[in-house]
């Protein structure tokens, strides 16, 4: 808690934040600080607890930002005392052949859990190609590496089916200020779901339902630097959870 509010008096910009969560109550506070050097960016991110006022973990990111790639090492602080390390890089591309537009990214992150305890390596990897042409788009995802997880998905407008862990089909349509998408889980199990969004100049609402049962609703206010948003969901087994978000940007 103090380091937050020794971060909050050298602030040049980021954000503050605060949720409040239940029917369980937890509470949250945060800061993010970023400063920028040409192609450097270093960003702090610290958590804690205001009631009562405990520390929970802090984030050290510096960025080395090039034209497609992009290098990162990450140092994180628990409250525990456990310290990690991790190393990001990830690159991207973008291409045009015969008036198909295609995109690439790839990444991957290493490191280290419990660097000063018992360190314990760790390795995730991703990558991503996106094909366009008009209406018509393709995307192949891969995530890995423990296990390799692919997903490949179509659309044609407002029709998207996406193949992976889950297999689904979905038919969105958009008018004015209104949003709305339909679906069906094919695999593992048969599942219909609706989402439903109205967007205003300071306000969005969204609200989904789901035919397993699963339903939540998000409600989001911006005024200037200032936005607040409450999200409410209930699972399945009928158990209930809000959130209460406020964040100032400075």
């Amino acid at each position: 808690m103090i380091f937050l509010l020794l971060l909050s008096f050298l602030a040049q910009g980021g954000e503050l934040g605060f949720r409040l969560e239940g029917p369980v109550p937890a509470s949250t506070l945060w800061l993010v600080e970023t400063w920028d050097w040409e192609a450097w960016t270093l960003a702090v991110y610290a958590e804690g607890t205001p009631f009562p006022p405990t520390f929970r973990r802090a984030n050290l990111k510096l960025t080395w930002n090039l034209d497609q790639l992009t290098i990162s090492p990450e140092l994180f602080l628990l409250g525990s005392g456990r310290v990690d390390l991790f190393f990001t890089g990830s690159a991207k591309g973008s291409a045009s052949f015969l008036g198909i537009n295609t995109t690439f990214h790839a990444g991957m992150k290493g490191g280290w859990v419990g660097v000063n305890i018992a360190p314990s390596p760790i390795l995730v990897a991703w990558s991503a190609i996106r094909l366009e042409k008009g209406k018509l788009s393709a995307e192949l995802n891969l995530d890995g590496p423990s296990p390799w997880r692919p997903s490949l998905a179509f659309s044609l407008g407002s029709v998207a089916i996406n193949f992976g862990s889950t297999i689904f089909l979905t038919v969105s349509h958009e008018e004015g200020m209104r949003t709305g998408s339909s679906g069906l889980q094919i695999f593992p199990s048969p599942t219909q779901f609706h989402t439903l969004r109205w967007n205003w100049e300071k306000a969005d609402f969204q609200i989904f339902l789901a035919s397993s049962g699963q339903i939540w609703a998000k409600a989001m206010v911006s005024e200037g630097n200032l936005a607040s948003s409450a999200f409410f969901s209930r699972s399945p087994g009928g158990n209930f959870q809000a959130v209460l978000e406020v964040r100032l940007s400075f």
